[in-house]
């Protein structure tokens, strides 16, 4: 969160927010980004198994950019 708001501080954000086969804590992840955060955005998507071969089951991340 702090890199986060280092980068963008207060502007609105688009965010997706992926996962490796774990929608619970990409959910908790989102609801997290949107306590810190103005989401004008919010977008989800499944890791495929080139990435998750690296990243494991479970894995999630949250890709942002400014609205």
């Amino acid at each position: 969160m702090d890199l986060l708001k280092a980068d963008y501080g207060d502007k609105p954000l688009h965010v997706t927010v992926a996962h490796a086969n774990n929608r619970l804590y990409a959910e908790e992840l989102s609801a997290l980004l949107k306590q810190h955060f103005v989401i004008e955005s919010l977008g989800y998507a499944t890791i495929g198994p080139t990435i998750g071969t690296h990243a494991g089951p479970g894995a999630v991340a949250a890709f942002v950019r400014p609205a």
